[in-house]
């Protein structure tokens, strides 16, 4: 049992981690930040092109994991999507951001991973899971949502919250991450995902109900992935929160990774949508 952050860290694991921009949306820019706290600076008020990431993680002893699945179509040069008149998303991509290929020119095809964790359900993080399924063909892995996001994507408001679920309708494995079986470290409700200490899943609600980020115990040094919780860098650093269902839950979270990066220094953190952080397509994080 895990007693604190400084004793997890202190047991890193060897793992890769990959990741590819599956495509750029333009979001509006009181999504990315709360465009009525004080804190926010003018520019980021405006609507910006932000990229849809997806991550590869291959840890020894476990099936390639795969963090988010982007957009729906991804290497279609008009990737928009949405619900008109509730909500569009312009967005863009090129063939070479074709997660499913993209995987399987990595070594992990989709009918060889393990996981697939998704932050929330939304279309610029889970629109792509069709796509990836398809090509996973008769060995599908288990998809993994956090208990709270399950039950909102299933909700009779999920269109109006931003859910594209139909993308969820598949025959898929649904495993859902409870509340109840995480543990308590240093304020986080946390899950150990293999019981190993190298990936935690920590329960960051507020810009929905159910918003994971992830925790990747890797050498050198560990990596934070904030998803959601913290769209941009400014986020994180002014302490003003994305545009969230629960408000009060979303500047809880941006307070505890805040505080976990301040604690730990040698953290690596990558952002949900920070468009400094990916002046290239692919990058390789270990």
């Amino acid at each position: 049992m895990w007693s604190s952050w400084q004793e997890v860290l202190a047991h890193p694991t060897q793992m890769k981690v990959a990741a590819l921009v599956t495509a750029r949306v333009l979001a509006p820019g009181y999504i990315l930040i709360d465009p009525n706290d004080p804190r926010t600076p003018t520019p980021l008020k405006e609507d910006q092109w932000v990229p849809a990431p997806a991550y590869l993680v291959q840890v020894p002893g476990h099936a390639p994991l795969l963090l988010d699945t982007g957009v729906a179509l991804s290497g279609a040069a008009d990737c928009s999507y949405g619900e008109r008149p509730f909500f569009w998303i312009p967005c863009r991509s090129a063939p070479d951001q074709e997660l499913a290929r993209w995987l399987t020119a990595r070594g992990a095809p989709p009918s060889e991973l393990g996981f697939v964790v998704l932050s929330h359900a939304h279309g610029d993080h889970a629109g792509g899971l069709r796509d990836v399924m398809r090509a996973a063909g008769e060995h599908r892995p288990r998809v993994l949502f956090s208990d709270s996001e399950w039950a909102a994507v299933q909700s009779n408001s999920r269109l109006v919250s931003g859910y594209l679920t139909e993308q969820l309708q598949d025959d898929y494995r649904i495993t859902v991450a409870s509340h109840t079986r995480a543990l308590t470290i240093d304020g986080w409700s946390a899950i150990d995902l293999y019981g190993d200490g190298a990936v935690w899943l920590l329960f960051a609600a507020g810009h929905t109900e159910g918003e994971l980020a992830v925790l990747l115990n890797a050498v050198p040094r560990p990596l934070l992935l904030t998803f959601d919780a913290s769209h941009l860098q400014a986020n994180l650093e002014l302490q003003v929160p994305p545009y969230a269902v629960n408000r009060e839950a979303a500047v809880a979270s941006l307070a505890r990774l805040k505080q976990l990066a301040e604690r730990f220094p040698s953290l690596e953190i990558v952002f949900g949508h920070e468009p400094t952080q990916w002046p290239t397509n692919e990058r390789e994080l270990r």
